[in-house]
């Protein structure tokens, strides 16, 4: 019989086995015929100590650039002014005070001089009244004075004390408030005709302009104006799986297809859903130039980005040692001098040449010391 025809009958048995009853004792009897066959047998049992090393992949993936400091400015503080000018433009870097828009406030200084007059006079009457109650307090006092203390009419007067001191006091309290109340309309009109501008709360870029704004519109608290980014605080998003398993504080290194022709640029994670033993979500990662972010948020704030990361502590072996069934990868391990066959997690990572031979790297289902079957 010749060499073909027996691989033909092992493969064949092989075959046979997996569909008997006791899916583990079948796997292990088909590894094991496939040892024994002479030819295949001989190249099988060339067995590797695999040993730990270092994991390197790379992702394309999908990116966002966000943003930890966003200010999305409304109208709110000149809510019912008609609109004159918006002064910047998309892109545009502006400065904390910088003017954002202009705007003709509704409001007239006949307004402003008609609340001071008011207070004018709230103040006189406030005077007056008082002056009523601080004398009606002085009689009532006199009145104390001329009567023997601890006598039923010296109890009286000074129940009539009592009395008018309440009466002034409840006077200055309820007054106070009145003008209080004034005071304020005055300082929040004054204020309202000395603004008639909205400036940028932060150093930053505008990210966007509304387009919806005209001279002369209405604006209301709700009315959007721009949005403001501090282009220092940019992160991007990337989508994480457990496949590929980062964590916070792993180096890796960005470029952008649209970006400076793709040159890598080096960053970190900041964030990882595998730090709270998710499978999946959305991990914060950042560039160590802060200007890269922002350069390439200016091209696009979605679009791709290679990032390369690096997991100690996995294992590398020969492409030939590792075997797929239905989908899933396997390698034989000799245990006792017999192979049994381990499921093994090789996250589809490409293969890579190290020393000119093909490997796959393995970070899960292997240990140091293994000796794997290589085909």
């Amino acid at each position: 019989m010749c060499v073909t025809e027996r691989r033909i009958i092992s493969l064949l048995l092989c075959l046979c086995l997996c569909f008997c009853a006791g899916c583990g004792e079948s796997e292990a009897a088909a590894d094991a015929m496939l040892l024994e066959d002479g030819d295949f047998g001989r190249r099988a049992y060339e067995t590797e100590e695999v040993a730990p090393g270092t994991l390197y992949f790379e992702r394309e993936c999908t990116y966002t650039i966000q943003y930890w400091n966003i200010r999305n400015m409304t109208c709110s503080e000149l809510a019912g002014s008609a609109l004159v000018e918006i002064c910047v433009s998309k892109n545009q870097e502006v400065k904390a005070g910088d003017v954002l828009a202009v705007f003709d406030v509704p409001y007239s200084q006949a307004e402003l001089d008609a609340l001071i007059a008011e207070r004018d006079i709230a103040w006189l009457q406030y005077q007056a009244g008082l002056s009523g109650y601080v004398v009606k307090l002085q009689e009532a006092q006199s009145a104390l004075a001329m009567e023997t203390p601890g006598t039923a009419a010296w109890s009286i007067a000074q129940q009539m004390v009592q009395k008018a001191q309440n009466a002034r006091d409840y006077y200055e309290t309820s007054q106070s408030i009145a003008m209080s109340a004034i005071e304020e309309k005055i300082a929040d009109l004054s204020e309202k005709l000395e603004q008639t501008t909205i400036v940028a709360p932060i150093d930053g870029v505008v990210l966007q302009v509304t387009g919806a704004l005209k001279a002369g519109d209405v604006v209301t608290a709700q009315t959007p104006l721009c949005t403001i980014a501090d282009p220092a605080d940019t992160y991007f998003t990337v989508e994480y799986s457990d496949v590929y398993p980062f964590h916070t504080g792993a180096e890796v290194a960005i470029y952008s297809r649209f970006y400076n022709e793709g040159t890598e640029y080096p960053g970190r994670v900041l964030a990882s859903p595998g730090d709270y033993g998710a499978a999946e979500g959305n991990a914060v990662i950042m560039a160590d130039d802060p200007t890269v972010q922002r350069e390439m948020a200016e091209e696009t704030t979605t679009g791709f980005v290679r990032v390369s990361f690096t997991r100690e502590q996995v294992i590398s072996v020969p492409f030939t040692a590792v075997y797929e069934e239905d989908f899933k990868s396997y390698v034989l391990v000799l245990e006792n001098d017999r192979p049994v066959r381990r499921y093994v997690n090789d996250g589809d990572i490409m293969t890579r040449l190290e020393d000119g031979q093909k490997v796959v790297q393995i970070f899960e289902g292997l240990e140091p010391g293994d000796l794997v079957v290589i085909g």
